[in-house]
């Protein structure tokens, strides 16, 4: 995280407006407690996981943020948002279920 704002510092630095003891604590704790406690509980998990499940689980990771603008922001979604998460969807099932297409075309063709 300290990396970061030094790269990112320059690029900031004529906007900056001064910044009280306050801001600069939810700033931090945004940062560490949230950001390093979320990474961190994560990777621990990925240890335990197998790649196949990783794979899976970062699929759904982008949905889950979808979901949290309906849900909080209220963002509206096309229709072609809908099916591609949809889609995504059906994809991660497929994986876990270990659906074979030449199954499924077969039992279509049946």
């Amino acid at each position: 995280m300290l990396v970061g704002v030094l790269i990112l510092l320059p690029m900031t630095i004529s906007s900056l407006e001064p910044i009280g003891w306050k801001s600069l604590a939810a700033l931090g704790t945004l940062g560490l407690v949230h950001t390093a406690f979320m990474y961190t509980v994560m990777y621990a998990a990925f240890q335990r996981l197998s790649a196949q499940s990783i794979a899976a689980l970062s699929f759904i990771y982008p949905i889950v943020a979808v979901l949290v603008d309906l849900v909080y922001f209220k963002v509206l979604l096309s229709e072609w948002q809908w099916i591609g998460m949809g889609a995504i969807m059906l994809a991660v099932i497929a994986d876990q279920r270990k659906w074979q297409i030449s199954a499924l075309w077969n039992r279509a063709a049946a």
